[in-house]
């Protein structure tokens, strides 16, 4: 039988390994808080999780939040509804400085273009006027 401690026999140093790789390492804080009664875990840490069975330098997929896809498409479909209110007349130069004619307005780089549009307040701003009469917009707020 051999003799020494737990730890010099192996058995110790494997169980801390296995419980460190089933732990993780979680940056942030994880602590619950308490919100209208309920406690509500954070879960930043979830997907951080290693099982000690994968490779060395594997990564799990991040998980999809399928509500923020489900709202940025339908943020991009109201934008592009509203990107039909916005009406590009024609481009002109004065002294070599070029305007476009939106929405019956003037607009030079840097000036901004604001429709109305589903109770929303879109605007873009004027990124590039090119002299073959080409226009391009930048989105800025939905407010």
């Amino acid at each position: 039988m051999k003799t020494g401690t737990w730890f010099d026999r192996g058995r110790g140093w494997l169980a801390l390994l296995l419980a460190a790789g089933v732990a993780g390492v979680c940056s942030g804080n994880n602590s619950a808080s308490a919100k209208g009664g309920a406690v509500n875990a954070k879960t930043a840490c979830a997907a951080t999780v290693r099982d000690p069975f994968w490779p060395v330098g594997y990564e799990p997929e991040k998980p999809v939040d399928v509500e923020a896809v489900k709202q940025q498409s339908l943020a991009d479909k109201n934008w592009n509804e509203a990107m039909k209110q916005v009406a590009i007349q024609g481009v002109s130069s004065v002294s070599g400085e070029y305007y476009a004619i939106i929405n019956t307005e003037a607009k030079r780089v840097g000036e901004s273009v604001s429709v109305e549009h589903g109770g929303l307040r879109y605007t873009w701003k004027v990124e590039r006027i090119a002299p073959s009469g080409s226009v391009k917009l930048r989105r800025v707020s939905a407010e």
